[in-house]
């Protein structure tokens, strides 16, 4: 089992209105991988994550946010959550090497309606990105938090790189303003 990157989000308003529009905004600042570009999963999840998922589409090749957007649309509801997946490259030590690669690594974007799981989105995060390192033990090796625990440059690089892209959400067309709080953690 790899290491998990989190990212939550929360936005000044997400209302069911505001579900897709701010989820392709974050969806178009993820540096999508050069080997496996675009978005290649959407899933849509009613009520609860205890509930069967109603819809599962695959992408070969990805595609860009707005279809992938364009797939779950007709069944926006307030207490659904809609899972998009796609890669981007991150660095990671590859076994028994000191120097670091870009490989590409999955990342999950989960936006949970205001109603789902109980308001869980209060909690969690209106969107939230998982991203898991395949290899094993990444975190152990190098420490996650800022620079200001020795934390190694290609670590760094992986998360730290998103918040200067959160700014041009607001500056898109059809953009929307940028989240008011965010979190970052990391379990492995």
């Amino acid at each position: 089992m790899g290491d998990s990157l989190y990212l939550s989000l929360w936005f000044p308003r997400f209302d069911q209105s505001d579900i897709l529009p701010r989820t392709v905004s974050v969806l178009r600042q993820l540096p999508f991988s050069a080997a496996r570009d675009g978005v290649t999963y959407a899933a849509i999840q009613p009520v609860s994550w205890s509930e069967p998922t109603i819809l599962e589409r695959r992408f070969r090749p990805g595609v860009a946010p707005e279809e992938a957007a364009e797939v779950v649309a007709e069944l926006l509801h307030d207490d659904y959550a809609y899972v998009f997946e796609a890669y981007w490259d991150l660095w990671t030590p590859p076994e028994g090497a000191e120097k670091w690669v870009l490989e590409p690594s999955l990342v999950r974007l989960t936006a949970q309606g205001m109603e789902f799981e109980e308001q869980a989105a209060e909690e969690t995060g209106h969107i939230k990105l998982i991203s898991v390192w395949t290899r094993p033990s990444c975190m152990k090796k190098s420490s996650l938090l800022p620079r200001r625990s020795g934390t190694s440059e290609a670590t760094y690089k992986n998360w730290w790189n998103l918040p200067p892209r959160w700014k041009k959400m607001r500056e898109q067309p059809g953009g929307c303003c940028g989240p008011s709080r965010r979190r970052i953690w990391h379990r492995n």
